[in-house]
């Protein structure tokens, strides 16, 4: 009996039970720590502003316009503090958000008398920018005191430095499947969870404080890529600690606490106004991450397939100890035999050359179809995600985004399980498909049909997304597995990073672009997942002999986990 199939025999008698909650603890706080992505959109919103030519002025000559349409009403102080009887503006008004021309000598709303002014004469909230358009700057911090924008006055000349702050976070995930996420497979799941958790939080704190955007740049790419690392690490650790018939309501509800850390986000974000103090709630999943990574065990399966297998069956034995699971003496004498997989690794090191050899076309059909496969997923994913700017109410789209994933993920699991990730993947992406293709011939009078397609989208996209995480960990062998999810999601982000380009540039030079985009990612999904293998109820592969069984379909029934030893 071969080693992974020992593994795999003694995981379906001991099933999760206790032993298993911390791997579920740890599991839901990897997926919180992603929250990153929506942080970074949260604090780098523009604030209303207005440019100045001077910070030094006369205050008494200042007269600020009052709008017929402005009630006479408006609170005396509105902005200054003067005993000059000035005049005041609405908010709306007054922060116009517009640059000045260079070459404009001074702010026809401010024409300094006297440019000694004291320091107590300078307007509050006035900062120097050293932008010729906007020599200085004051912000609306009515709703929000501070954002990345108004830290770093990304503004006028500088707007085009806004969007770095996000694409950083991208960039970074995918370094992540290059830099970080192949090392599990030489030094462990749970090592590499471990490194970047403790890395992540010192990086999170640096990036609240650190006063040099170049440097705060940086620091995104770094952390984004220690967060990437931990989710999928810890993923693999998971998925090859639990049997076979855990494994889809483990994948896909493992994104239900996401979910609720987006909420809570947005919930704090509504009390914390400053910028800082909302980047520090989001990382509070990082903090928690390095300490109780301690409380798991590294996988048995990369333990056994590393030479490891006396530690390896001793987790087990620990396993059905603590599940309180008496083990049949058959399984006992295969972890006793586990116990001599290092002996078995050095006699089979001679041939691993050519074996690998002999597999590497099967590998590159598998590594190539899955990332590909990923790409478009992502793609079509974020088009759908990122669809709110073409309706009129974005802050109901987005709620009804965050209610529909959860249905989504809740109500897919007996689904998936039953029909098989083939199917998921297949054909729900073209359904989507065609729904784009038919919001295309919808009147623009009937709104209520097309807010039920985009939500209907919604809900079957983020299914085969959940559902990708999950086929991914599964298809790959545990030897190559680390390496083989780092760069299938390296391809798959850059499909993450096409779609604002889909979803807007296209739209507007081709009104059916984003449709036929989508369309064409459906078709492609759909022959590509034709290549590859069903891994619902499938023992997960230990070797590249067993990714070249699982391809070629071979030995179907002896790895096949039925029906009744689910029960």
């Amino acid at each position: 009996m071969l080693a992974s199939e020992r593994i795999e025999e003694v995981l379906r008698v001991v099933g999760c039970g206790r032993r298993s909650l911390p791997l579920f603890l740890v599991l839901g706080l990897a997926n919180m720590v992603q929250i990153q992505f929506i942080t970074v959109s949260l604090i780098n919103i523009t604030l209303p502003f207005r440019c100045h030519t001077s910070a030094s002025l006369q205050l008494e000559d200042v007269v600020y316009p009052v709008p017929d349409s402005v009630s006479s009403d408006i609170e005396e102080d509105a902005f200054f503090s003067s005993s000059g009887g000035i005049k005041k503006m609405a908010p709306q008004d007054f922060f116009d958000s517009k640059c000045l021309e260079p070459s404009t000598p001074n702010n026809v709303l401010f024409r300094p008398q006297n440019s000694s002014a004291s320091s107590s004469q300078v307007p509050p909230g006035l900062h120097a920018t050293g932008m010729a358009s906007c020599p200085y700057i004051q912000y609306d911090d009515s709703q929000y005191i501070s954002t990345i924008v108004s830290k770093f006055h990304l503004v006028c000349e500088r707007a085009t430095l806004r969007p770095l702050f996000q694409m950083m976070a991208m960039l970074g995930t995918i370094f992540s499947g290059i830099m970080a996420i192949p090392l599990g497979d030489w030094f462990g799941r749970l090592m590499v969870t471990r490194v970047t958790a403790m890395i992540a939080i010192p990086l999170h704190v640096m990036c609240a404080f650190v006063p040099w955007y170049p440097v705060l740049l940086v620091l995104q790419i770094l952390l984004a890529v220690c967060n990437r690392s931990i989710l999928l690490s810890t993923l693999s650790l998971v998925m090859e600690s639990i049997p076979a018939r855990n494994r889809t309501a483990v994948g896909i509800y493992m994104g239900i606490p996401y979910t609720l850390m987006v909420v809570g986000l947005a919930v704090a974000g509504y009390f914390l106004t400053e910028w800082r103090f909302i980047f520090l709630t989001g990382g509070l999943a990082t903090y928690f991450m390095f300490p109780l990574s301690f409380i798991v065990e590294e996988s048995p399966r990369w333990l056994a397939q590393n030479g490891k297998g006396l530690k390896a069956a001793d987790q087990l034995m620990k396993a059905a100890y603590q599940n309180r699971i008496d083990l049949p003496p058959h399984l006992i004498t295969s972890l006793d035999k586990l116990q001599i997989t290092e002996l078995e690794k050095e006699e089979k090191s001679s041939n691993s050359r050519t074996q690998k050899i002999q597999q590497y076309p099967i590998v590159m059909v598998a590594l190539t179809g899955v990332s590909v496969l990923w790409l478009f997923n992502c793609l079509m994913y974020f088009c759908v995600i990122l669809n709110c700017s073409h309706f009129s109410r974005a802050d109901l789209y987005v709620g009804l985004v965050g209610v529909t994933e959860t249905m989504a993920m809740l109500l897919m699991m007996p689904v998936t399980q039953r029909i098989g990730r083939r199917l998921v993947l297949g054909c729900g992406p073209f359904i989507c498909g065609v729904l784009f293709m038919a919001n295309l011939f919808l009147p623009e009078d009937r709104m209520w049909l097309q807010w039920l397609l985009a939500m209907t989208t919604v809900f079957i996209m983020r299914a085969c997304y959940q559902t990708m995480y999950l086929y991914v960990n599964e298809i790959f062998p545990t030897t190559i597995r680390s390496r083989g999810i780092g760069f299938a999601n390296s391809v798959g982000t850059v499909g993450s990073t096409l779609a604002p380009l889909v979803i807007d540039p296209l739209v507007q030079t081709v009104w059916w672009g984003a449709a036929m985009v989508m369309m064409i990612s459906a078709v492609s999904m759909a022959v590509i997942i034709c290549f590859l293998p069903e891994t619902n109820n499938v023992a997960l592969p230990d070797t590249l002999q067993d990714l070249k069984e699982l391809m070629n379909k071979k030995k179907k029934q002896t790895r096949l986990i039925t029906t009744s030893n689910q029960v």
